[in-house]
C-alpha cells in the first residue's frame, strides 16, 4: 500500500522504536556479521568473540580460549662470524621457566664448548656474572662415555666440544627454571648433540647451577673461544 499524502521523512531507527526481544534469529540476514574484512593473522589477545553462555550472548577475549602448547615463542637471536655472544637480556616475569632451542651452533675456533652465564640486576645496573658462582655435572657419549663435574666455575657447561669444519655444529635445548625466584639457587638442564673435529657425533646431558638466590634477569651463550654462529630461540612457560 502506498502512502496517503506526503511520505514521512526518513529517520534512523532507534532503540525505543523496537521492543526488546522482538527480532528473532530468523529475521536476521546471514551476513549480519559481514566479515567484509578478513583477519589474516592470529587474533590479538584482546580481540573478542561472541558465545552463548547458557543462552545469553557474551563477549570473550581470545586470550581466554586460544590454544597452544606448553611453551610460547618469545624471540630468536642469530650469531655470525663477528658475534662473540648471544645475549637474552629480558626474561619476562610473565613466564616461570624458559627454554632455549639451539640450532646450527658453529664455532670459529676448533673443538670448543658452548658455555652459559647469567645476568643479574635491571636497567642500567644489569651485569653479567663472570665470577666463580657456577657449577655443573655432565655425561657425554661419543665412541665412549665420559663424565665430569665442577664447582666454583666461571660458567655453566652447555655442550661438549664442537668442531669448526664447514659441516660441524651443535644443537639442543637448555632449560632454565624459575630465574625470577629469590629463595633457591638457580638450576638449568641441557640436552645437546655435537660434532667433534673428527666429524664424530655425540650426545651430551648437563646439569648446571647458579650459586645465588639473586633473581636472574638474562642469559648469555658463547663458545669457550672465538665467535659464535647459529640461532637460539627463547620460549617461555607459564604455570597457570
Amino acid at each position: 500500500m502506498g502512502y496517503i499524502g506526503k511520505k514521512p521523512t526518513d529517520a534512523p531507527l532507534t532503540a525505543s522504536d523496537v521492543t526488546d526481544g522482538i527480532i528473532s534469529n530468523a529475521k536476521l540476514a546471514q551476513d549480519i556479521i559481514s566479515a567484509e574484512t578478513a583477519l589474516a593473522a592470529e587474533p590479538a589477545d584482546t580481540d573478542e568473540f561472541i558465545l552463548s553462555d547458557a543462552g545469553t550472548l557474551k563477549r570473550i577475549d581470545y586470550s581466554l580460549i586460544k590454544g597452544g602448547g606448553q611453551w610460547e615463542f618469545i624471540s630468536e637471536l642469530t650469531g655470525s662470524s663477528s658475534t662473540s655472544a648471544l645475549d637474552f637480556t629480558t626474561l619476562s616475569t610473565d613466564y616461570k621457566d624458559f627454554c632455549f632451542s639451539m640450532q646450527n651452533m658453529h664455532p670459529e675456533s676448533d673443538n670448543v664448548r658452548v658455555y652459559m652465564r647469567v645476568f643479574t640486576g635491571s636497567g642500567g645496573s644489569q651485569a653479567i656474572d663472570s665470577g666463580g658462582n657456577y657449577g655443573y655435572a655432565g655425561i657425554v657419549r661419543f665412541d665412549s662415555t665420559t663424565t665430569g663435574n665442577g664447582d666454583a666455575q666461571n660458567q655453566i657447561y652447555i655442550t661438549d666440544v664442537v668442531g669448526n669444519a664447514a659441516t660441524e655444529n651443535a644443537a639442543g635445548e637448555v632449560f632454565l627454571y624459575n630465574p625470577h625466584g629469590t629463595t633457591f639457587h638457580k638450576l638449568i638442564k641441557s640436552h645437546s648433540v655435537t660434532m667433534r673435529n673428527d666429524d664424530d657425533v655425540g650426545i651430551g646431558n648437563y646439569a648446571g647451577k647458579y650459586v645465588s638466590t639473586t633473581a636472574v634477569t638474562g642469559v648469555r651463550f658463547y663458545f669457550s673461544a672465538g665467535e659464535i654462529s647459529g640461532k637460539i630461540a627463547m620460549y617461555g612457560r607459564k604455570r597457570s
